[in-house]
């Protein structure tokens, strides 16, 4: 079983953690983020992942309510490759998910199942937003996708006094850009680690809307490693046909390295 990345969060705010085995946390110190800071759209402001509000003061769950896709949206190219993506939210306001198992199923017009897909987010804490993104090819057919998260009972911890907020401040993405292109758009950005740890396989999930903020699709790309208090540049490309006028990124940790 994995040491998640709740371990490496929870030793950044001086906590003791139970890794990927259920359990509750509680007391320890956070620290003072060095940077206000949270993802951010293609115009460089920043969207909000999670409610940076502390959960103390909220009644504590019993026992975890099952992860949100708030929402989804596609677009098929003309060779018949679709890019999706999915807003995944955390509706608790005590419990961080980890090794978050994601289903994309793809059906046609007539609800006949074409195309599935599995992906993976490492962790989303109380009271926050990440999102699933990718592209898979013949889906020329494809009339609509269904997008279900899954976390293992024993992949929830109670942890009241931290929430994906907390973590957007020292985690995060900015400086994001659509850069058009003949045959590809390319999104760039700036993947930021302000903590002393390293991670690697982070991972940039990049949400594209048209300009009615509807999402038209998805990409991703993969940060090998993120060293502590290091900033790190990444792109990620789609297929010029996809109607991009903005685009969001959301930033999933990967592995904690030490």
């Amino acid at each position: 079983m994995r040491e998640a990345f709740v371990i490496a969060i929870c030793t950044m705010f001086s906590f003791v953690a139970l890794g990927c085995a259920g359990g509750e946390l509680h007391g320890g110190t956070i620290q003072e983020p060095t940077q206000q800071e949270a993802p951010a759209s293609a115009e460089a402001e920043h969207i909000e992942q999670g409610d940076s509000t502390e959960a103390n003061g909220d009644p504590v769950e019993e026992s975890p309510k099952d992860l949100i896709v708030s929402e989804s949206g596609f677009s098929v190219d003309s060779y018949g490759q679709i890019y999706y993506a999915a807003i995944i939210e955390n509706p608790n306001t005590s419990w961080a998910a980890e090794n978050i198992s994601v289903n994309i199923t793809i059906k046609d017009a007539d609800g006949n199942i074409i195309g599935s897909e599995s992906d993976y987010l490492s962790t989303l804490f109380a009271s926050g937003k990440l999102a699933v993104c990718g592209y898979t090819f013949d889906a020329e057919d494809a009339a609509s996708i269904e997008v279900s998260p899954t976390v293992s009972g024993n992949c929830w911890t109670m942890i009241p006094d931290v929430t994906q907020g907390d973590i957007d401040r020292t985690l995060y993405v900015d400086s994001l850009n659509i850069v058009p292109g003949d045959f590809d758009t390319t999104i760039t950005g700036a993947a930021h680690n302000d903590t002393d740890s390293e991670f690697s396989l982070a991972r940039a999930n990049i949400v594209l809307r048209n300009n009615n903020g509807d999402i038209v699709g998805g990409t991703f790309t993969y940060i090998d490693t993120m060293a502590p208090q290091s900033t790190n540049s990444f792109s990620a490309s789609v297929d010029s046909e996809i109607p991009v006028d903005k685009a969001e990124a959301y930033l999933d940790l990967g592995y904690v390295m030490d």
